[in-house]
């Protein structure tokens, strides 16, 4: 029979399939696990990396932890002498005691409560042992004087808040009113420059009939300190920027001073119906004439 292949095919076929088996020894054979199928490859220099990183990680953790001690925050306190029988609301707010504190001192002298002793103030149960050591030193209780019997003792609930002049965390001593309104009361007084009437704080939005009418008694108005504008001096923002002239009203002012040339008194303006009288009677607390032979407010 004849032969497939000539000697020459069949050397060139082994030759071939020699350079396939050393193709697929060196790719696959020369592999661990060819040789030790139960054991997985690692490469070398990615253990090293992983180790590496091991190490910063850790080294970064200890270093955190002596950086980054825990912090405690401690309330400063800047005591004066002062008598807890006598001392008003804002003297302790500048201490800086908490608003939690101040009313529960308040409360208790309000009640009828007395600090006979430097150690009855540590009774109260908003005053910490931390704030009464700091305390300690600048108490000083009056001698109380004799009182016969048949004289009775008015201790006076009232806690009394001048509103042109309090800030918001006096204001949060007044019954039903917390942090929100006490803010847009102190914003809304900024805007009119100030109250002359309790009336007004019904203009605060947020804020009840009710409200007003159980902190009525504690507000004093010192129109003293009440913002005033020069209408012959202001411009159209100004004028127009406060919650009682509006941009028509505004512009009305500006136009007859400009053909005035100058407003002598605020009743000119009700004369020349600019204002009506019950505008008039709102903004003469606000609207002022300055350097003329008189000055009408």
């Amino acid at each position: 029979m004849a032969k497939l292949f000539t000697a020459g095919q069949r050397r060139g076929i082994i030759l071939l399939i020699l350079i396939i088996v050393a193709v697929i020894i060196f790719r696959v054979g020369v592999r661990k696990e060819f040789f030790f199928p139960d054991k997985p490859i690692v490469d070398s220099i990615a253990i090293k990396y992983a180790e590496r990183l091991q190490e910063i990680i850790d080294s970064a953790g200890k270093v955190n932890r002596k950086k980054e001690p825990r912090k405690i925050y401690l309330q400063e306190y800047n005591f004066s002498k002062f008598d807890p029988n006598t001392v008003d609301s804002s003297t302790l707010i500048d201490f800086g005691l908490s608003v939690r504190v101040v009313q529960n001192l308040l409360n208790y002298r309000h009640k009828g409560g007395r600090f006979n002793t430097i150690s009855d103030v540590n009774k109260l149960y908003t005053v910490t042992d931390r704030i009464y050591r700091k305390m300690v030193p600048y108490i000083d209780i009056k001698q109380q004087e004799a009182v016969l019997d048949t004289v009775i003792v008015d201790f006076d609930p009232i806690v009394y808040i001048n509103i042109n002049s309090a800030v918001r965390t006096e204001l949060l001593l007044l019954n039903g009113v917390g942090e929100v309104l006490s803010e847009r009361i102190v914003k809304y007084r900024d805007m009119l420059g100030g109250f002359y009437s309790v009336s007004q704080l019904d203009e605060v939005y947020g804020l009840t009939n009710q409200t007003i009418k159980g902190i009525k008694e504690s507000i004093l108005i010192d129109k003293a300190l009440i913002n005033t504008i020069d209408v012959n001096r202001a411009d159209f923002k100004t004028l127009a920027s406060h919650p009682y002239i509006s941009g028509h009203k505004a512009k009305s002012i500006l136009k007859f001073r400009n053909i005035k040339k100058r407003i002598d008194t605020l009743p000119q303006l009700v004369e020349y119906k600019i204002l009506s009288t019950e505008e008039y009677n709102r903004l003469k607390y606000y609207l002022v004439v300055v350097n003329s032979t008189k000055t009408e407010n």
